[in-house]
């Protein structure tokens, strides 16, 4: 159950039975070291120190898109249950509707932050939208090392933003801002491509605005009803589609099928579920609406090769 205290915006997870969701405003109550970013309060949280964050030793979900570098000390993360070693030079970029947790960190870890609301992002220029494979392969793949030359201006960019953030008050902030973060992203997305980290395959997959929007609110819909909703009849007939058509465009933009996301959205909850909650067989079955828990076992099972409480097992749980 999820309890909100009246003293406070944020909400806390009793006994770890739901995920907590953290907002901008829940962020700068929890974590003295985020600072906001006059002007754009509810859009731009940068940080100096950024791993000092308690409140991410549960696992939670963040609303914004995390970019972090890390400069000095390891991390020992998760991020959508899989468990991740963060060196100095590394760069973590997470997802909004990520699963995300620190497990451990040594006392000397530090680095640069930024938290991007998704809005913000999303006005910044409809030209990232052209990037969606790297979404795509951002959401498996959220850590990554850029050559030495390239870190270097990552964190001459990251610098600027900053500086920006903390002391430039003239009227045009927002798009000197929207400006430099753009200037940072599409750097990212190149030299990302010379380390390979984005397949070539992939990069080269382009779509128009109207398919590139599609996507974004399919996406959308996605994250909002995946543990109610698993056919592609559902959101091809919410965004007034055939099912066929949404399929073959979501693999043309995304370069996977609109299956797929689906397929990893549930089984990404159900996972959790099953290691962050005390919940049993039934009652995970019920939150992810199967008929019956033997249906859920069976829809388990084919994507992850083995039974729900095998799944449990294997953790330890």
């Amino acid at each position: 159950m999820m309890k909100k205290n009246k003293e406070e915006s944020f909400y806390i997870a009793e006994d770890k039975e739901h995920l907590p969701s953290y907002s901008f405003s829940d962020i700068t109550k929890l974590s003295s070291s985020i600072k906001i970013t006059s002007g754009l309060e509810n859009e731009l949280l940068y940080s100096e120190a950024f791993f000092p964050f308690d409140f991410l030793s549960s696992p939670c979900r963040v609303d914004g898109l995390a970019i972090l570098i890390l400069l000095e000390g390891t991390v020992n993360v998760r991020i959508n249950l899989q468990e991740i070693t963060v060196n100095p030079g590394d760069v973590v970029v997470n997802l909004p509707d990520n699963i995300v947790q620190i497990d451990r960190r040594g006392e000397s870890a530090h680095g640069l932050g930024l938290l991007i609301g998704y809005d913000f992002l999303h006005h910044i220029s409809e030209a990232l939208w052209s990037k969606i494979p790297m979404y795509a392969y951002l959401k498996s793949h959220p850590v990554f090392r850029p050559l030495p030359e390239d870190l270097e201006i990552y964190k001459h960019y990251m610098h600027d933003i900053i500086s920006v953030s903390k002391s430039y008050e003239g009227k045009h902030k927002q798009e000197v801002i929207k400006g430099l973060l753009l200037t940072f992203m599409y750097t990212m997305f190149d030299s990302a491509g010379r380390v390979n980290f984005i397949p070539s395959s992939l990069n080269s997959i382009e779509g128009n605005s109207q398919q590139l929007r599609l996507f974004e609110k399919f996406m959308n819909l996605l994250e909002k009803h995946h543990s109610r909703e698993r056919t592609v009849q559902f959101y091809a007939e919410k965004l007034m589609f055939t099912p066929k058509y949404l399929s073959r465009l979501i693999r043309e933009v995304s370069g996977r099928g609109a299956t797929e996301w689906i397929v990893d959205y549930v089984m990404l909850e159900a996972k959790q579920m099953l290691l962050n909650s005390s919940f049993n067989i039934k009652e995970i079955a019920y939150h992810l609406n199967f008929a019956t828990p033997s249906l859920f076992s069976r829809y388990f099972r084919k994507h992850a090769k083995c039974t729900p409480q095998e799944y449990r097992n294997q953790k330890g749980l």
